[in-house]
């Protein structure tokens, strides 16, 4: 039923977007021949910049929503788990140094692999870092874990993700994987729905942890086999 109703909204919303993205596209266009037209005046650039930003909010906004609606057609292949994490750790390696965070990686998976759709579960990492990166202090460190564990007798893989921001407020922690639930100013809510999605459809689980002053950890659990 959840798949049904997602391929539902995953159709309405790319009939919408469509026409959103035509808006949009014609205000961005007319945003540029105002500024070719009266120049950059500093009066003027204040508003073109702030309309070129909402603009700017509204194309993720969709980018977000289409995401989300998306049927999961799955592209699975056997992976390392090492690689996943150093690949999304790489993608979000200039954010974190442009902040002043240090990204730091343990890992102790064996021979382990998941099968997985590659660029799906690196969305998932990357997603979950570009969160802690963003509610982390300057000088703080993010670090990513990778660990195997065993449950009911089965094999997984354990990522984990933690910080040393504010912590979640314990009365917002059961909400975070909400669609349009966010913490962030200028956040859709829709990153971590995302990751829920993506990790469920590929038969894994995801939860977080929080300590009010101290950060937050995501944890993301797959099922693994031998290499």
């Amino acid at each position: 039923r959840k798949r049904e109703t997602l391929a539902t909204v995953g159709s309405l919303v790319a009939n919408v977007s469509h026409e959103v993205r035509n808006y949009l596209f014609s205000i961005g266009g007319l945003l540029e021949v105002i500024q070719r037209r009266f120049g950059e005046t500093a009066e003027l650039q204040v508003y073109v910049e702030s309309l070129q930003g909402e603009v700017g909010r509204l194309k993720k906004l969709m980018g977000g929503l289409l995401e989300y609606g998306r049927p999961g057609d799955l592209e699975r292949s056997a992976e390392k788990p090492s690689a996943l994490a150093r690949e999304a750790l790489q993608t979000v390696a200039t954010r974190a140094s442009a902040k002043g965070i240090q990204l730091t990686y343990e890992g102790t998976h064996g021979d382990l692999e998941v099968c997985v759709d590659r660029l799906r579960l690196v969305q998932v990492l990357v997603n979950v870092l570009d969160n802690a990166i963003a509610h982390s202090p300057a000088g703080s460190e993010v670090r990513v874990e990778v660990h195997d564990l065993t449950q009911h007798d089965l094999p997984y893989v354990h990522f984990s993700v933690q910080d040393q921001g504010p912590g979640i407020p314990p009365e917002d922690l059961p909400r975070i994987f909400e669609p349009y639930f966010t913490g962030k100013r200028t956040g859709t809510g829709l990153g971590l729905a995302i990751t829920k999605n993506i990790v469920e459809s590929l038969g894994g689980t995801v939860t977080a942890e929080s300590r009010p002053s101290e950060g937050s950890e995501i944890r993301v659990e797959l099922p693994s086999r031998p290499s």
